[in-house]
């Protein structure tokens, strides 16, 4: 009975699997990292609102939030000066759209105010 010395094929395999996998896992090289960092994308700034009228409403909901009502838009300012937190103020705002915030209110359309006047 005569024994083959060839390692069996699958263990052949299993060797070159394991080189190539210790191959791809090494740290790169100075040579190989770029030489500056790739630049971030900054999301494209919000253009700010036409002067819109509206009228500050408060809203009884949790602790009570304020919100600005237009004619055809309700909105949430993420800050609205104490000076114009008065039930049925008539003003005229700009604002600038702020998708990237979140409320626990949900009254309406998060929006950074620019400006605003008492009309």
């Amino acid at each position: 009975m005569s024994r083959s010395l060839d390692p069996p094929v699958g263990y052949r395999l299993g060797l070159i699997v394991a080189a190539s996998l210790a191959g791809a896992c090494t740290a790169p090289s100075a040579a190989d990292a770029p030489n500056e960092p790739p630049a971030k994308m900054a999301p494209p700034a919000a253009a700010a609102s036409a002067p819109l009228e509206g009228t500050i409403r408060y809203i009884e909901v949790g602790t009570g939030c304020w919100a600005i009502e237009t004619a055809n838009d309700r909105l949430e300012p993420l800050s609205l000066d104490a000076a114009f937190r008065k039930d049925g103020l008539a003003v005229l705002v700009t604002v600038q759209p702020a998708p990237d915030m979140a409320s626990i209110c949900q009254v309406g359309r998060l929006v950074r105010i620019v400006s605003i006047r008492a009309r």
